[in-house]
């Protein structure tokens, strides 16, 4: 059964940026806050974990347009 919720660690390691880049995106209102929390973590669905890699490469993608 694949994978349905993850942690902030995993997304991280999907997306290939480091957990805190993930946070800070959240905080500046790039990324929207997951709904769900469970003792306290973030928990991602599969929808959203695409969601934040698709950002993060598009990022990556405009950064070395601009050079």
């Amino acid at each position: 059964m694949p994978q349905t919720q993850f942690i902030l660690n995993e997304v991280a390691k999907i997306a290939g940026v480091k957990p805190h880049a993930i946070t800070y995106a959240i905080t500046a209102g790039h990324i929207p806050e997951p709904p769900l929390r469970i003792a306290g973590k973030r928990i991602f669905s599969a929808k959203e974990v695409e969601s934040i890699k698709t950002y993060f490469e598009n990022r990556t993608k405009k950064e070395s347009d601009d050079k």
